[in-house]
């Protein structure tokens, strides 16, 4: 069994932009949600049976999109966690005319861990910081919808946010950092196998 040294980020105080949590009848009813001129991103991230997590990004005005392979490791949440922090680190998104950014996500977990002002999560502050840090640019603004891909016309020519998944790491793991529930249930895995 290896063992893995756990990386926590220190309690962490901040201030956070706001996220709008819509519903799904919202997101029917209101048509068009942003205001003309917006560049508007959909993220996603999620985990298939075997196993394996992967995380997306698409920019609906350019049609641009980006899959990664997060391996065996990652969690769902912190899938969608990485998929918001890969948008806001784009440098086709800081550099864009538009000067309101939406990033939509059907995550309401990542979304309000994302929100809180107080965090424990490396990569949850890491997203928060590269938000901030695109919020002193542009106007930055979240939507959660719930299955947001389905809305908006997002799906695109291919399941963009699954091309990500289902695929082994393309380098060495874990990719992103071991939560303390996945280690736990790893040694609670490995002393059922043990015992039985």
């Amino acid at each position: 069994m290896q063992v893995v040294a756990v990386n926590e980020a220190k309690d962490s105080l901040r201030l956070r932009n706001s996220t709008t949590f819509s519903s799904r009848e919202q997101w029917k009813q209101e048509g068009n949600m942003f205001p003309p001129g917006s560049l508007v991103c959909y993220t996603n991230g999620s985990r298939t049976r075997n196993e394996y997590s992967g995380a997306g990004i698409y920019l609906a005005s350019s049609g641009a999109q980006q899959s990664y392979s997060l391996g065996s490791y990652a969690t769902v949440f912190q899938a969608e966690v990485f998929a918001i922090l890969m948008v806001a680190q784009r440098e086709d998104v800081k550099n864009c005319t538009e000067e309101r950014i939406f990033i939509c996500s059907d995550s309401q977990g990542s979304s309000r861990a994302i929100s809180s002002p107080r965090t424990r999560s490396m990569l949850v502050q890491e997203c928060g910081d590269a938000l901030e840090s695109l919020a002193r640019q542009k106007e930055v603004g979240a939507r959660l919808g719930p299955g947001t891909c389905e809305f908006q016309g997002t799906r695109g020519p291919i399941n963009w946010h699954v091309s990500g998944q289902g695929n082994p790491s393309p380098g060495p793991e874990p990719i992103l950092g071991i939560s303390r529930g996945s280690i736990n249930g790893a040694l609670s895995r490995w002393a059922y196998r043990r015992l039985n």
